[in-house]
């Protein structure tokens, strides 16, 4: 029987934006972003181990704020044309391979398109773009 004590995620806090392409919900923890979803996503519901709180600008969520204003910030800006970078910082949660795809994905240039095959490359497996 594993004994071990797995530390509690850390809160997030969730805003929405208006955008061009619907509204997109977006939540960060304090170390970074943690998703944007579109209309059409189904909303991650958070566990019970995973508090989870609307945008209120509360200051024990000042960090999660500042990233929610960052991020909203540079999406209007990407939206009008004016950035092709972002600097947010992240906190995507998933798999280590999850991890290693989504490294691959920032890796693609802006403007450039890559098949699931050259990125399963890139990965350093032709098999895994199944």
């Amino acid at each position: 029987m594993n004994s071990a004590v797995r530390p509690a995620p850390a809160p997030i806090s969730i805003t929405t934006m208006p955008s061009p392409i619907g509204v997109l919900t977006i939540a960060a923890s304090d170390a970074g972003l943690r998703f944007v979803m579109w209309e059409v996503d189904a909303r991650p519901i958070p566990s019970a181990s995973e508090p989870e709180s609307e945008s209120s600008g509360a200051p024990n969520g000042s960090q999660r704020e500042a990233i929610l204003q960052t991020a909203t910030a540079q999406l209007d800006e990407y939206f009008r044309g004016e950035r092709t970078d972002f600097d947010v910082p992240l906190d995507p949660q998933g798999t280590p391979f999850q991890h290693s795809a989504w490294a691959a994905l920032r890796a693609i240039p802006y403007g450039s398109t890559v098949t699931y095959g050259h990125q399963a490359r890139m990965l350093g497996d032709v098999r895994k773009s199944r």
